[in-house]
């Protein structure tokens, strides 16, 4: 009933206004694969509020996965109109909504690298998820039988393409987490604030020894902090990236490292 009443008030396919959380005001177009939560400003409430005291005016933000580009989107306001995002999503489905959504709301600082992000360049299989806004480079249990071919980029060839260092980059890219940083080691040698959603106890593993190779200090986003309390509530220091999911000391789920 509830499904029904969304479906009647905000239809599929027609754009909405975002009524609170981080990106109140703004517009976003309503698919399936959007759903309402953004409207209500339900989503990843947690992550809104660390990015917001994270990511600085003026600043080159990479948002490796952007989907839909609601991340994006946030991103966008908080760099404001002198800073840049770089949108990376190698599906089509979804670069037209992005797209859809930067012209909803007027927005001249996005740009979407239609790639995926990778530790090399070229052409390489794509696992489709069970529809056609999912996926992954490597596979982690959620996608169908379906495979199609896409263009692929390291993070290091694209700065020496375009010369667009990042400041933040958030890194969601289904699995293939350990890969985007094998093809940034030299950008991880500036030592960008990194937002990473971690998979698979393998790719815990993976990711903590580059992290750690790097100098990198992690902490653990608490997701079930509720809004309102202490900012620096919000952040659990990972005392061990030797070790990942389910030592509570090790490092897993969503992670911020300076």
């Amino acid at each position: 009933m509830k499904r029904a009443l969304l479906k009647l008030f905000y239809p599929i396919g027609n754009p909405a206004k975002i009524r609170f959380g981080s990106l109140k005001g703004y517009k976003i177009q309503i698919t399936e694969n959007s759903g309402w939560s953004p409207i209500v400003g339900r989503w990843e409430p947690i992550n809104q509020i660390v990015f917001s005291n994270i990511i600085k005016p003026d600043q080159i933000v990479y948002d490796l996965g952007s989907n839909n580009g609601l991340h994006s989107l946030l991103f966008s306001k908080l760099v404001g109109p002198n800073g840049k995002v770089i949108a990376f999503e190698p599906l089509d489905t979804n670069v037209s909504e992005i797209k859809q959504n930067i012209r909803l709301n007027g927005i001249t600082n996005i740009e979407i690298v239609p790639k995926a992000v990778s530790n090399k360049s070229g052409e390489i299989s794509f696992l489709l998820g069970q529809h056609d806004k999912q996926g992954s480079l490597v596979g982690i249990g959620r996608e169908s039988q379906n495979s199609i071919k896409i263009q692929c980029i390291s993070i290091d060839d694209y700065i020496r393409d375009t010369n667009q260092n990042p400041d933040f980059i958030k890194i969601d890219v289904e699995g293939a987490e350990s890969m985007v940083l094998e093809g940034a080691g030299e950008l991880l040698k500036n030592k960008p604030k990194l937002f990473i959603e971690l998979h698979t106890p393998e790719q815990d593993v993976a990711v903590g020894q580059i992290l750690k190779e790097f100098g990198y200090e992690v902490y653990r986003i608490n997701e079930n902090q509720k809004p309102g309390s202490d900012k620096g509530e919000y952040l659990e220091k990972v005392s061990n990236l030797e070790v990942g999911w389910p030592n509570p000391d090790g490092i897993w789920g969503n992670i911020i490292a300076f």
